[in-house]
């Protein structure tokens, strides 16, 4: 599963030139987020600007598993003036996030299950990872790409997540399990991550990883991408 440091760098990469510039700071008060960490510059900044937290006992948990509620609750602090109308989910009161939660839910970037339930700690799924990007698509992009039209036997056209799918599907940024397979429910790993962060940026890889695991995988290519651009790191 895609991690919270993976993720801290995603949106600190996606971040306005020149908000990223006027907030960056290699500062922050983690007990295991070192200066010379890879992800030290994405998760300082970010937490100096409120998108991202840790916990309690000051640690971030940066090899953790992203969650549902933690994804939500960076998203939606891009938008400050997000609909916070409280979600009817039977679970997050008193969450946490339940607020941001809300907000994504409102945006229309997660959903809930039929028993009422959201399961804010869950694992962030394949569908919802495409909404949230679709939602951050600049406007003019998303519109003139707009479709709600896809070869996946999978996403329904009621499904919640059709648009999102279909357009960055035709946009070629994300790519089915199979030919006609999206898999939407299934939790996003970490190569399909970086290989959709990779494919917002076309430029090419500079310099190879340097993995050693990655030789004739599908999304070595990506992979190779994400990594030139600090987005993801190896073990």
């Amino acid at each position: 599963s895609i991690t919270r440091a993976e993720v801290a760098a995603i949106f600190f990469r996606l971040l306005e030139d020149d908000v990223r510039d006027a907030n960056y700071t290699r500062q922050n008060k983690f007990t295991d987020v070192s200066n010379d960490a890879w992800y030290c510059s994405a998760v300082s900044t970010l937490s100096a600007m409120g998108i991202i937290s840790g916990y309690p006992d000051a640690t971030f948990r940066p090899n953790a598993s992203i969650t549902r509620a933690e994804f939500a609750a960076i998203a939606t602090r891009f938008d400050v003036n997000g609909d916070k109308t409280p979600a009817s989910f039977n679970d997050i009161a008193g969450h946490w996030a339940k607020d941001e939660i809300a907000v994504a839910a409102n945006n229309g970037w997660v959903n809930g299950y039929e028993d009422g339930s959201f399961c804010p700690q869950n694992n962030i799924t394949r569908a919802e990872t495409a909404a949230i990007f679709f939602r951050l698509l600049k406007e003019e992009v998303r519109s003139e790409n707009l479709s709600k039209h896809n070869d996946f036997a999978d996403v329904t056209e009621d499904s919640w997540y059709n648009t999102a799918v279909s357009t960055m599907a035709g946009m070629n940024i994300l790519k089915g399990r199979t030919a006609n397979s999206f898999a939407p429910q299934a939790p996003i790993t970490r190569a399909e991550f970086a290989a959709i962060c990779a494919r917002f940026d076309s430029g090419r890889a500079e310099e190879n990883s340097g993995f050693t695991d990655i030789s004739g995988h599908w999304a070595e290519k990506e992979i190779e991408r994400a990594a030139t651009l600090g987005w993801v790191s190896g073990y």
